[in-house]
């Protein structure tokens, strides 16, 4: 989409309440925005308004430097996705660099936030992947695997209850998803 979001400057400070003095304090730039999944006729909207998502898949590598992408050529990439119509930006399939989300944030670029490692003894993975990323406004959903990962030794929703678990502990504003691929040649259904 062509919207320019509003993002701003929070200041947390910690005060010596003995000296009323500032021992520390850090900037955040936070933006606000609601999500709905459930929209009035259907489909998501974004503040209030309709939206179609519409991006792709991207995986943090690029020809001739692997995954060692320059924020200049991630910059390049948003845009490149915005020129083309796209609004949504699939982190395949594993956290991207900080600077990604910021990107987005700035660029008003939408995000599914996806992990790699879905299995039951990676639940902190999720949860670190959930709490590192939970103030970009760009986050819309977050995915617990792709494809084959889903579906791991037919525990895949025992696996997937305790994704969801690990990441509603720290974020129960956003849904939770899975981009599961069940039509495969082994799979009939």
């Amino acid at each position: 989409s062509g919207r320019r979001p509003s993002l701003y400057t929070l200041v947390a400070s910690l005060i010596d309440a003995s000296t009323n003095s500032t021992v520390d304090s850090v900037n955040i730039t936070i933006g606000l925005r609601h999500i709905d999944w459930a929209a009035p006729g259907g489909g998501f909207a974004l503040n209030g308004e309709p939206v179609q998502l519409r991006g792709f898949s991207h995986h943090q590598d690029f020809g001739g430097v692997g995954a060692a992408v320059p924020d200049r050529v991630n910059l390049f990439r948003v845009n490149a996705l915005r020129s083309v119509g796209g609004n949504t930006w699939r982190t395949s399939h594993n956290p991207y660099s900080p600077v990604v989300y910021d990107i987005m944030d700035t660029l008003g670029v939408m995000c599914w936030d996806e992990n790699r490692l879905f299995t039951t003894r990676n639940t902190g993975d999720m949860e670190g992947l959930v709490r590192r990323d939970r103030n970009h406004a760009s986050v819309i959903i977050w995915s617990a695997c792709n494809e084959v990962e889903c579906v791991t030794a037919g525990a895949a929703h025992g696996t997937a209850k305790l994704m969801r678990d690990a990441t509603k502990k720290w974020d129960t504003t956003r849904p939770f998803s899975a981009n599961s691929w069940m039509n495969g040649p082994n799979n009939s259904s």
